[in-house]
């Protein structure tokens, strides 16, 4: 039977002595004896949670009392437990030398029973009660203090040191969840002890806790820079065996407003440093009054998110999506704006990122998805054309174990097959959690869903994503086509990702298109589809059906068509973009420099150098949708320009002589002759000769 005393480690060379003390105890506590140090220690070692306390005589031989308490106090598991110490009279050296090396009281011989029994249940409440609070107020793993135990320890000390100034500092270590993934629990439970201590020497004259996770926080003096605590942090970081980016984001408060709670004053500085946490090399922000007003923005828009829902302030638009070759309306992307009945519309980026925070953003996404179906089917009762519309599913979407049979089941109410709808998942969320993204698109194909990744190339994971999720589209974040036009590096990734995609055998979609340059550029790298302001911006549901409505009504004028079939060398448009075709391996495969431009108001806009034209002329892919006489110079551009519409009239070949620009350092005649003439596109093929000065042109006319 299992006794429910406490149980008293009793340490004396006598055997009387021992025997004494055992029947004065014997009716409250359990005993267990020793005859020096060296045993009692054996004991010790093997139950220190189960052992209350320590009766100790201090002469003994083989090991003696004050062996014993030198050898206790440096075990911080045998340190806990207290020790009485057994003395011939009061007031000697001894006991103040036992005292000192950790003892917590003293008895004097010959026994007091009733003193023996008090002094041990004084020291064993003292010692379990402040075993207690040291439990309530301590973390049990790294043994700072709790949050609510620090809240109270800074508020004492700002109100004790009323003239003094003091911040509060946030720290987060970003990518934290990645060492427990990678390595472990036990290895991230090491760097949590180790960065608490680290923090704890780096603020000496300050109070620190662990607020939560891995986030850590800390009252101390003002500094005049963080800069020194910081750097030394980071540099002893980076000495750890852990082969990982991990990134320490610091966030600070000045208190400076002290009628505010601790707790109001550790939510700003975690403001602060949530602030940074996607600003890569960005360390240090200080709480402000724009950090402030923001989170009151937040604030209100959490209050007032539901009643939103139920009174019809979110609606969903529409953005088309066009064929690059063809022009055609082929699909559109739903889209979810707020109608706030005071401030007005208000951008997604305000409040989408906060839904995803706080959870409501899978309520919004029902809704949106319920709502795109019902007007599918409303389109479809009134004999308007069934094109895809995509919906987009949150980071916290893909968490939902139900969201395949959600989504099915909102389809069934209306009768719809998954082909009409295609799920826009973003790349931060493979970023996020890799094995349950892939869990999810696989279980959402089996239902034949298309899945098209959205923001492709905004993560640094995105080559290893296309490896592992099986994606039917890639929609490219718009700094690629912006990168593309500045740079020939951007134009060559452009170039690279196209070719992966057709290697991979999905589409591409072009965010973000806003001129026909741009437009023709994307098309002339393959691109197969777009949408952007150049098209038409988002719009209401009834913009867009009367979008489907005009598309009905000139379906046929929509559809691709040689208009000049009389021309005698007008080549089908499909050969033309079809990357397999005789016309490509022979433009790809000429010697000589070849390039085609499409025919535009008058103007000639460049589609595509082959590879002999780009290295005559090696800027010239930076021009891709650029008008020629914007590449080249023409000495009479009004003779040009009549020779230009002649030759799109007749069909007949003409040529030109252009210089290059600034220096007219060499010379280009361009043999130029109609080869593709459609309702959306007339295209020019040209023949180019590099001279680098006249009597050298001449010669190559002889």
């Amino acid at each position: 039977m299992v006794s429910d005393k406490r149980l008293v480690l009793i340490v004396d060379d006598s055997q009387i002595n021992r025997q004494i003390l055992c029947k004065i105890l014997s009716d409250t506590y359990d005993t267990l004896q020793a005859a020096n140090g060296k045993e009692a220690l054996q004991i010790l070692r093997q139950q220190p949670e189960a052992i209350s306390a320590v009766l100790l005589d201090l002469i003994m031989p083989v090991m003696n009392g004050y062996e014993f308490l030198d050898i206790q106090q440096t075990d911080k598991e045998l340190a806990a437990v207290p020790v009485i110490v057994e003395t011939q009279r009061e007031g000697t050296d001894s006991e103040i030398d036992a005292l000192a090396r950790g003892a917590s009281d003293f008895l004097t011989k010959p026994y007091n029973p009733a003193l023996v029994r008090q002094r041990l249940a004084n020291i064993i409440k003292l010692h379990e009660t402040s075993a207690f609070v040291n439990m309530v107020e301590r973390d049990a793993l790294t043994h700072l203090y709790t949050k609510e135990a620090f809240y109270m320890r800074a508020k004492e000390m700002l109100s004790q040191n009323p003239d003094n100034e003091y911040d509060i500092l946030c720290m987060d270590i970003k990518n934290f969840k990645l060492v427990n993934d990678v390595f472990g629990e036990s290895k991230g439970d090491w760097l949590l002890c180790f960065l608490a201590k680290l923090l704890k020497d780096c603020i000496p004259n300050g109070c620190v806790c662990r607020h939560g996770g891995d986030i850590f926080a800390a009252i101390l003096p003002r500094q005049a820079t963080y800069s020194p605590i910081i750097s030394k942090m980071k540099a002893v970081l980076k000495e750890q065996p852990i082969h990982m980016n991990l990134q320490l984001k610091f966030g600070i408060y000045p208190v400076d407003d002290r009628s505010i709670t601790v707790r109001a004053m550790c939510d700003r500085a975690k403001i602060a440093c949530k602030s940074i946490t996607q600003m890569y090399g960005t360390n240090l922000a200080f709480y402000s009054k724009a950090i402030g007003d923001r989170l009151s923005e937040e604030q209100q828009i959490t209050a007032e998110m539901n009643q939103a829902l139920l009174n019809g302030e979110f609606v969903v638009y529409y953005q088309p999506k066009y064929d690059l070759e063809t022009e055609k309306l082929i699909g559109a992307e739903s889209l979810v704006r707020w109608k706030h009945p005071k401030r007005g519309f208000l951008p997604p980026d305000t409040f989408v990122p906060l839904f995803e925070q706080n959870g409501f953003i899978t309520q919004l996404d029902i809704f949106v998805w319920k709502t795109v179906c019902g007007q599918m089917r409303e389109w479809l009762d009134s004999g308007l054309p069934c094109v895809p519309v995509s919906i987009n599913l949150s980071r916290v979407d893909i968490y939902n174990p139900q969201l395949p049979e959600i989504i099915i089941d909102i389809l069934n109410q209306q009768q719809l097959k998954p082909e009409y709808i295609q799920l826009e998942i973003t790349e931060t969320a493979y970023m996020d959690n890799p094995k349950q993204l892939i869990a999810t698109v696989d279980r959402l194909k089996q239902y034949g869903f298309q899945i098209d990744m959205d923001d492709f190339g905004s993560g640094y994971s995105s080559l290893n994503m296309l490896n592992e999720v099986p994606v039917d589209t890639l929609k490219l974040d718009m700094r690629f086509l912006r990168g593309a036009q500045t740079t020939s590096r951007g134009g060559n990734i452009l170039f690279f990702i196209m070719n992966l995609a057709k290697w991979l055998e999905v589409t591409v979609v072009a965010e973000g298109i806003e001129t026909r340059e741009q437009m023709l550029y994307l098309r002339g790298l393959g691109c197969n589809y777009g949408q952007g302001y150049y098209f038409a911006k988002p719009m209401p549901s009834d913009d867009y059906q009367h979008l489907l409505s005009i598309q009905t009504a000139n379906k046929n004028k929509l559809a691709v068509s040689i208009l000049s079939c009389e021309k005698a060398n007008l080549i089908p448009q499909e050969e033309i973009w079809k990357m397999d075709s005789t016309f490509n391996r022979v433009f790809n495969g000429f010697i000589g420099a070849l390039a085609l431009f499409e025919y535009q108001n008058g103007k000639l806009l460049l589609i595509r150098p082959n590879d002999a034209f780009m290295q005559k002329c090696s800027f010239i892919n930076g021009y891709v949708g650029a008008s020629l006489t914007t590449i080249f110079c023409v000495s009479d551009a009004e003779k040009f320009q009549k020779i230009l519409q002649d030759g799109m009239q007749n069909g007949e070949p003409f040529s030109q002589v252009f210089y290059s620009i600034p220096n007219k350092e060499y010379t280009v005649r361009m043999r130029m002759q109609l080869i593709c003439q459609s309702t959306h596109k007339t295209l020019v093929m040209a023949s180019a000769d590099f001279v680098s000065n006249v009597s050298e042109l001449n010669s190559t006319t002889a």
